[in-house]
């Protein structure tokens, strides 16, 4: 998008060859993301400059070189597995005028994410109290960025209350693609769960795709709750239980850039977006709410 020519221009990298390779859902929910964004950008007289760059693997770096001249500040949803932004990153030039949105960084850098720590814990709470005790968790042991690691620590706290439950890991299903495989491989192996935490929003899709292909009834026989809602999720039959944010996303990614515009910004590092459950049809509910899931979050209907 060339519309964002004069003034204060913030970068959204896009990291795919050109518009015509854009894939969906995962791009969508980026794409949603920097439309709010940009809404929240223009309130403080700075323009959304949404640019494709190239793949992570193989980036555009010419082209990169070229938009650092021009952009005033980037905001940066890291490809899973980068932790931290290193010497060698495209964007490295620009991480004092970075936002990185979607996953949590070291205190070098400032982020705006979903509490997803506290997402963990909701979701293992409330598939407990729906008489879940076999759960899938749609991620690896260790995995292999700080997002996915907070999600899954918060998972374990809650079983630290509740031995009786059992929390088996798949190998990375944060994608649909991936999900989809996970789930199917898990099953066809002689797996058996009675329940799911998908560890993204764009998982979901995947794990029900799955569930349905292999005759598996959702809520009756395997439960589901997801790490997130992407738009398409409020369309899905069933519709997918979620741990959601609160909003404020954009807002707080431009207030953030905004004070980085300054002589001398005060850094906000890990900025947390609360988070709350969103009762959808892929989970039942057996008992009431116990004290400390109340404390967690309010639940919406």
């Amino acid at each position: 998008m060339e519309e964002a020519k004069g003034g204060v221009r913030i970068g959204f990298p896009l990291w795919v060859d050109s518009w015509e390779s854009i894939r969906i859902p995962r791009m969508e929910c980026r794409l949603e993301n920097a439309f709010q964004i940009g809404i929240e950008l223009a309130r403080s007289g700075m323009a959304l400059d949404i640019q494709c760059v190239g793949r992570e693997q193989n980036p555009n770096r010419k082209k990169i070189e070229r938009l650092c001249r021009e952009w005033h500040g980037v905001i940066l949803e890291p490809h899973p597995g980068e932790n931290r932004i290193g010497e060698d990153h495209p964007f490295a030039c620009m991480r004092d005028r970075m936002v990185i949105i979607g996953t949590l960084q070291d205190t070098l850098y400032n982020s705006v994410c979903p509490d997803f720590y506290t997402a963990g814990q909701i979701a293992m709470e409330e598939l407990i109290a729906c008489g879940a005790r076999r759960i899938l968790y749609t991620g690896p042991r260790e995995p292999y960025n700080s997002h996915l690691f907070v999600r899954m620590a918060g998972a374990e706290k809650v079983l630290e209350s509740h031995p009786e439950v059992e929390l088996i890991y798949s190998e990375d299903g944060s994608s649909t693609e991936k999900a989809y495989s996970v789930v199917t491989q898990f099953f066809r192996k002689g797996g058996k769960c009675d329940a799911i935490v998908a560890n993204s929003a764009y998982g979901a899709p995947g794990c029900l795709r799955a569930l349905a292909d292999l005759g598996i009834a959702v809520p009756e026989e395997v439960q589901l709750i997801a790490l997130g809602q992407i738009a398409i999720s409020r369309y899905l039959v069933p519709r997918p239980t979620a741990v959601v944010d609160d909003g404020g996303l954009a807002q707080a990614v431009a207030v953030v850039m905004e004070n980085l515009q300054r002589s001398n910004p005060c850094p906000q590092p890990n900025i947390l977006l609360p988070v709350h459950l969103v009762r959808g049809e892929t989970t039942r509910r057996l008992t009431p709410l116990s004290p400390s899931t109340k404390k967690l979050a309010k639940v919406s209907r």
